[in-house]
């Protein structure tokens, strides 16, 4: 049986996700019980790279995701943001 490349990297999207969102101004993350221990499970068990991807609207920042996840207390990632 012939295996496909192995997994380096996955990445979860906030919202449904990893929690819900509420709110409006400020926008607020309420993580779901088990959203910690999937990062740190994902991150050291596995082996993989974690990264957590969303879509914003144009207006709002990338330092504005990144004061949704602060609050969350999930486990500290490497943040990188890319904008299409």
């Amino acid at each position: 049986m012939q295996r496909g490349p192995h997994l380096k990297a996955v990445f979860f999207d906030i919202g449904g996700t990893l929690g819900r969102v509420s709110g409006t101004n400020p926008v607020e993350l309420k993580p779901f019980a088990s959203s910690a221990a999937l990062l740190q499970t994902t991150g050291q068990t596995l082996g993989l790279k974690v990264g957590i991807i969303t879509n914003i609207p144009h207006e709002m920042a990338d330092a504005d995701v990144h004061r949704i996840l602060d609050p969350a207390n999930l486990p500290r990632i490497r943040r990188m943001t890319w904008r299409f």
